[in-house]
Parts: structure tokens; sequence; C-alpha cells
């Protein structure tokens, strides 16, 4: 899966989330506190480069997950080729996925984007507002969904 990506994406997607966030986090901190420009400066480059640390893993894992739902996802269809029974076979027991309609050729699954709890308290811990905008940004998600055909597999 991560082949597919841009080399570009494939090296921001090793840097885990997490990472960039603390590292804003910190720097913004010590920022706040330093009063010196010179040190200011500094803290001020490693924030920009824990903000594109952070958008580019999300840009990467983004990328991810839309290869991963549509219609015949490359990955599932690569590892079962023409088994629909098996290719949703893993996608519900692998991936969560419940099935929505099903016919002897094609089948389509459905499951709600995953909430991170670490994400909402992080963003809680900001400020409530932060942390609202997260969860009504969760709720208001489209379900996630794959379509399988093997016809046109």
């Amino acid at each position: 899966m991560k082949k597919q990506l841009s080399p570009l994406l494939q090296f921001f997607y090793v840097v885990p989330g997490w990472m960039g966030l603390i590292t804003f986090i910190l720097a913004f901190v010590a920022l706040s506190a330093l009063s010196d420009s010179v040190g200011g400066i500094s803290f001020i480059l490693l924030i920009i480069i824990s903000l594109v640390l952070l958008f580019g893993n999300n840009a990467a894992v983004n990328k991810i997950s839309k290869l991963k739902l549509g219609l015949n996802p490359k990955y599932i269809t690569e590892k079962f080729p023409s088994d629909l029974d098996a290719q949703v076979n893993h996608l519900v027991m692998n991936e969560n996925f419940t099935v929505s309609h099903k016919t002897e050729k094609t089948a389509v699954l459905n499951r709600k984007p995953k909430l991170s709890m670490a994400s909402a308290i992080v963003w809680l811990l900001l400020g409530i507002l932060p942390g609202i905008i997260y969860l009504i940004v969760y709720f208001v998600k489209p379900l996630e969904t794959v379509q399988l055909d093997i016809n046109s597999q």
C-alpha cells in the first residue's frame, strides 16, 4: 500500500503524527516562555518543521485511507483475486466492515470512521472549543464504503 504513495508522502508516512504534535506543543511552550529573540527564531523554525511533519503525515495517512476504499481496492483484489467471499470475509473479520448488500458478483461494505480517543483528549486539553470541533467533525463523517465487483476486477 505504501508503494502507491508518492516518494514525498512515503517519507512522511513513517513519521508518527504524535511526534509532530509533541514537537509543536513543546516548541510553542518554549517560545512563549522565551523573551530572547535568537532563541525565539529557533523555536519558530521548530514549530514550522513540526507543522510540516504533522501535515505531511496527515496527508499520507489520508491517501492510504482513500486507497483502501472505493471500488475494488487494489490491496484486497490482489490478495484474493476473483474470490468475492474471501474478499468480503477479510474486510469483515480484519477491518470491521459490515455487509450492507451482497449478490453473487458484487458486494457493498460499510464501516463507521474510527474515533481516536487520544486525539479527542488532547484536543479537549488544548481547549474546549478544539475538542468540541474534533467531536463534531467525527460525528459528521460519512460511512467508509468499499464496493467489490468481480466482473470489473
